[in-house]
Parts: C-alpha cells; structure tokens; sequence
C-alpha cells in the first residue's frame, strides 16, 4: 500500500506499521491519554526516531496520516 496525502511524501507499508507502532506506544506512555499536543509529538517523535523510518515527517504529516489510516479501520 503506497499514498500520498496531500502532496506530501509518500507512505509505504512499512511506513505505516512504523506509525503504528509508534501509536501504540506512545499510547502506553502516556497512559492511554490521545489528545492534546503532547501526544501527537510523542508519536511523531517515535515515528521519526525508529531504526526503520528512512523518511522523517512532520507532526502533522503523522497526525494525519493516522486519522486517515484509522478511518480505514474502523
């Protein structure tokens, strides 16, 4: 699976399990709390720091890429 959003880089599938990953763990982190700045900069944070993730993003590259992964899945 490859997108793009926006006119922003593209999102592979390896990409994406990176996210979310990062989702999941910062969700730990902060006790299941998703809102608010300080979560969506611990993803990001996460994302962009994983040995994996080749492309750096943005807080709102990741931010919305995940709505738009997370409105696939519910």
């Amino acid at each position: 699976m490859e997108k793009t959003v926006g006119t922003g880089k593209i999102w592979k599938a390896d990409d994406y399990k990176v996210l979310a990953n990062a989702w999941v763990n910062a969700s730990v982190v902060t006790e299941g709390h998703s809102s608010g700045k300080f979560f969506y900069q611990r993803v990001n944070d996460l994302y962009n720091g994983d040995p994996e993730c080749v492309t750096r993003r943005s807080i709102e590259s990741t931010k919305t890429t995940w709505y738009n992964l997370n409105t696939m899945c519910t």
